[in-house]
């Protein structure tokens, strides 16, 4: 300390965060500093009719690196000492210091130049310490990108899977466990339905409440069963029996075959309005086209027959003790007699259309002379009387054509209750 200036000794620190500061120093880019200090006396006067506070002792406290002086004359110096008197440098000495700029510049750039292109310090140090130019630097960083490994290309892809946690997913192969448990011939254990092999209907229903997140305990029947049939329950139990119930009832509705399915056509329908559908010959029958001839276009028949979906059902309760018991016995023959019941049913319902022998759209009834179908005269199930029954089926016309179409004659028969005789003609015509 002296009546002019104060002085201090610095010492730099080495950690990391601070070493471009360090070297911003030492590159002479940071050259300003703050001191804070304590006034323990003032002492105050007047000048140019204004008051002053001037600090007569004071005590410093901290000294700061700034980029920009409060004091232009607080400045980092060399370690030499200065001279009492600062006096500004003629020319030549500010030519002498005009390389050290020049090349305090000449570092800055090369630590931008590093920055740009992602070098670390070990390049920076290497080119400060041989004195490299700017433009020297940039050769080197561009040998260095050029010499650096390509960055491997990552490529992202996106793939859907199963959630099987999902109390959907799990549902269906319960559903799928049982079905089979009801069917075990029709409906094959696959996939993830093995995993509730054997598995207690009371027991499913605990498993799907706690993947739908609820607390419950699988060792409490009554809460168990309370969940599965309580009056206020949101259970998956009878969305997970309907489904393993409608499983095992195609399969098996499947094996039970009815015959109505050998003549008559399945046609879906999304409503249970009437539904117009054209007869199998309404289409018009196909001509040869000429060289650069065009097309002929025909027309549909008008005759046009109107079928309307109906809905059939029925219902049978599950009680307490099944579930108890867990005793699917009595389901899988409820779903067989079921399934039977369907087949012949919709079988008696088919039949019962010809037996009505309705009238058609063209006011004629469907078995009628005018329609090739219906013999004048009934006759007995004979040899002779089913030729003349094929012979008149072979000779039918389709609407607005005027000749016969070969056909391979009818494909099945329906005797009805006379069903042994008309095995035993058909037997004697067609000998094996």
């Amino acid at each position: 300390m002296s009546a002019s200036e104060a002085r201090a000794i610095i010492k730099l620190s080495r950690r990391p965060d601070v070493e471009t500061v360090v070297q911003d120093v030492r590159d002479g880019h940071l050259r300003g500093v703050s001191v804070g200090y304590a006034v323990a006396e003032w002492r105050e006067g007047a000048e140019g009719g204004k008051r002053t506070k001037t600090a007569t002792r004071w005590t410093p406290a901290e000294l700061s690196i700034v980029p920009v002086a409060a004091d232009p004359g607080a400045t980092i110096r060399s370690e030499n000492p200065m001279p009492e008197n600062i006096t500004t440098p003629n020319p030549q000495q500010t030519t002498a210091l005009a390389p050290v700029a020049t090349r305090a510049a000449e570092n800055q750039e090369i630590r931008a130049i590093a920055g740009l292109v992602g070098l670390d310090q070990a390049w920076i140090d290497g080119q400060i310490d041989t004195g490299a130019t700017a433009d020297a630097a940039r050769a080197a960083a561009f040998e260095a990108l050029r010499s650096r490994a390509p960055a491997p290309i990552v490529t992202a892809r996106a793939s859907i899977g199963t959630d099987h946690a999902d109390p959907l997913a799990i549902r269906s192969a319960m559903a799928d466990a049982l079905a089979h448990r009801l069917a075990p011939g029709a409906v094959k254990l696959e996939g993830r339905a093995a995993e509730f092999r054997g598995v207690r209907l009371l027991h499913m229903v605990g498993d799907l409440a706690h993947a739908r997140g609820e607390r419950i305990n699988l060792r409490d029947q009554n809460a168990l069963m309370e969940r599965a049939v309580g009056a206020h329950s949101t259970s998956d139990f009878p969305l997970l029996l309907a489904d393993a119930t409608n499983k095992a009832l195609l399969a098996q509705y499947q094996i039970a075959a009815p015959t109505y399915r050998k003549w008559a056509a399945p046609r879906q329908f999304g409503d249970f309005r009437d539904h117009s559908f054209l007869r199998v010959g309404d289409f018009p029958a196909f001509k040869p086209i000429a060289e650069n001839g065009e097309v002929t276009y025909g027309t549909l028949s008008e005759n046009r027959e109107k079928v309307r979906a109906k809905e059939y059902g029925t219902g049978i309760s599950v009680g307490r003790q099944l579930l108890i018991n867990d005793d699917l016995s009595a389901l899988a023959d409820f779903s067989s007699m079921i399934a039977q019941r369907a087949a012949a049913d919709k079988n008696q319902l088919a039949y019962a259309v010809l037996s009505a022998n309705a009238v058609l759209s063209d006011n004629v009834a469907l078995f009628h002379a005018d329609h090739g179908n219906l013999a004048a005269t009934p006759a007995a199930i004979t040899a002779t009387s089913i030729g003349a029954a094929v012979a008149a089926l072979r000779g039918q016309t389709q609407p607005r054509r005027a000749r016969a179409e070969p056909s391979a004659g009818p494909s099945s028969w329906s005797a009805g209750r006379r069903w042994v005789e008309a095995r035993q003609i058909l037997a004697a015509i067609t000998p094996s």
